[in-house]
């Protein structure tokens, strides 16, 4: 199963969600920095409804479906708690 595969799919802890590889230390900061929305953009444009990024040290995961960013903020808000960033 793939990330884009559905919206219905749980994403399990082993699911492939796709994503620049960005580099070694620093992820996709460099590109980030350059340009925040260009660089969100691309991550729907070229990965789909999920992309899952790195910058520096903190993993990402960027839902892009409506249907997704309904499920999270709506249908299962409980599940996620805002933190520091």
């Amino acid at each position: 199963m793939t990330a884009s595969a559905g919206l219905n799919n749980t994403l399990t802890a082993d699911t492939h969600i796709p994503g620049p590889r960005g580099s070694f230390l620093l992820g996709s900061v460099p590109e980030f920095r350059r340009d925040q929305l260009g660089f969100v953009q691309r991550m729907q444009r070229e990965f789909g409804a999920v992309a899952r990024y790195r910058l520096g040290s903190m993993q990402f995961i960027q839902v892009n479906h409506p249907d997704g960013v309904q499920r999270i903020l709506q249908e299962i808000n409980r599940n996620y708690v805002k933190g520091e960033y």
